[in-house]
């Protein structure tokens, strides 16, 4: 069975707080992110579904993967203000970010794109288009007047250590 994880234990690996995920969730910022368990042993992502299942009070539970995109959403904070932002980000940029992670030898295709750089193509579409790259020279060329870069390596070593022994565990990181 796969180990997950309770919002209080998501803290205590560099996510945010259970009042924070309450209120992301709220605000639907967290579409995709945690699951319920209902009482036929069968996982939602969708309230209304636990609900009309008959569970009282919906408890959400976070895979390993789920804990790792809100540990780097939290720290993009530090890069955007806008939570919707460093959640969609997180979501793209966690594989690499986690191979980052990995004490290995990263994969030829992270050690040439070190950074995301990503940006909305239009103002009022809320999906961000992100491109991989090694070098920031690049971003001109992208056509772009503004975007968010991160550093994925960087990332990586911002995981806590923690989060990153649950990775170990799995193969996920060494």
């Amino acid at each position: 069975m796969t180990r997950t994880f309770t919002p209080s234990e998501v803290q205590e690996l560099g996510a945010p707080a259970p009042d924070n995920l309450r209120d992301q969730r709220r605000r639907g910022l967290l579409e995709g992110v945690g699951h319920i368990l209902l009482p036929s042993g069968k996982k939602t992502s969708r309230i209304e579904d636990a609900l009309l299942a008959g569970v009282a009070r919906p408890a959400w539970l976070y895979s390993l993967g789920d804990v790792v995109i809100l540990a780097i959403a939290k720290s993009l904070g530090t890069v955007t203000s806008d939570l919707f932002a460093q959640i969609h980000l997180a979501k793209q940029i966690a594989p690499h970010v986690v191979e980052f992670a990995n004490k290995g030898t990263p994969l030829p295709s992270l050690v040439d794109n070190r950074f995301a750089v990503a940006w909305r193509e239009d103002e009022d579409d809320l999906s961000f288009k992100c491109i991989r790259t090694n070098n920031l020279n690049d971003i001109p060329n992208f056509g772009v007047a503004r975007a968010i870069v991160v550093d994925m390596k960087r990332e990586a070593e911002l995981l806590p250590a923690k989060l990153i022994e649950h990775l170990a565990k799995i193969g996920g990181a060494a």
